[in-house]
């Protein structure tokens, strides 16, 4: 196996057994939100407490596009005090970098899936064999010294890192947001310049993606990616070869929800895609994906 690109996302991290969930933050002591003494602390309170599923950024797109809490419910109404949430969004923004550095400072599972799938693709000969891309803050060089590897290779982040002390929170271009509240998109921070991701997707051979649900905001990166192997007369015109793509996620029900954002979002031609590329899901947390597991990891 060689001519690779991985991608990877937060369930990558998950699977080092890392604490990087949004609402481990969250629950931490460095939460800055504690006492909810503005709106926009309030708001992000109240869905702390209600939602089964923390998704931050998710929240940040709706508090921008004027979603407010009313007593115990929220509705949408035109926003104009923006001043306290600038002040807010940068206390955050600091208070969880400095999470996730603590955070990664912890022990990994050098046996996971992670560690071994990151492994192997370190391991090959020349390092133009690959290319790492990361939806993740933390430092893919940091974790590859934990596992034993060569910590001189480049990880290309996608939303800043914590070793560069850039991180880029915030929703993605498809929110309709309030205007004033543009310093919450994530295209407008001054730190956003994302790697060429697109080039590496139609040119590799191989595509490993390890831990990413092809949320909204995540999705756009792959948009044109998916709608060009999914089409039939570009491959048989020779624009480009099929892909071998391999998808790293936790179990079933992730999985299912990896075929319906990429159903949906390239016009219900998920079946092309597959005929035309070689489409294989690993479901880390299932027993009986284990054995395949194991024969991608030993294959050359």
């Amino acid at each position: 196996m060689d001519n690779v690109v991985l991608i990877i996302g937060n369930g990558f991290d998950l699977d080092l057994k890392l604490k990087t969930k949004y609402i481990d933050f969250a629950n931490s002591e460095l939460w800055p939100f504690d006492l909810g003494c503005t709106e926009f602390a309030e708001f992000l309170n109240k869905s702390k407490s209600d939602k089964t599923w923390f998704d931050l950024e998710q929240l940040i797109g709706e508090y921008a596009c004027g979603f407010h809490l009313y007593g115990d419910t929220i509705k949408k109404h035109f926003r104009t005090t923006t001043k306290v949430d600038i002040e807010d969004y940068q206390v955050l923004c600091e208070k969880l970098a400095l999470y996730l550095q603590n955070a990664q400072k912890s022990e990994i599972d050098i046996q996971s899936t992670a560690a071994q799938v990151l492994h192997k693709v370190l391991q090959m000969s020349f390092s133009d064999s690959y290319n790492i891309y990361s939806f993740n803050y933390t430092d893919l060089n940091l974790i590859a010294r934990k596992i034993g590897c060569n910590d001189n290779f480049t990880c290309h982040h996608i939303h800043g890192s914590l070793k560069d002390n850039n991180i880029i929170l915030g929703c993605g271009d498809g929110e309709n947001i309030s205007h004033g509240y543009e310093f919450m998109r994530k295209s407008f921070n001054k730190n956003y310049n994302p790697p060429k991701i697109l080039f590496d997707l139609l040119t590799r051979e191989t595509i490993i993606f390890f831990g990413l649900s092809f949320g909204s905001i995540d999705y756009a990166y792959f948009n044109l990616f998916f709608d060009t192997i999914a089409n039939v007369e570009e491959v048989h015109k020779g624009y480009f070869k099929s892909k071998n793509i391999h998808i790293f996620t936790y179990d079933e029900k992730s999985r299912m929800e990896i075929l319906h954002n990429i159903h949906e979002r390239t016009n219900k031609r998920l079946s092309q895609i597959s005929v035309i590329n070689n489409l294989t899901f690993y479901r880390t947390n299932e027993t009986e994906d284990k054995e395949k597991i194991a024969k991608f990891l030993s294959k050359d």
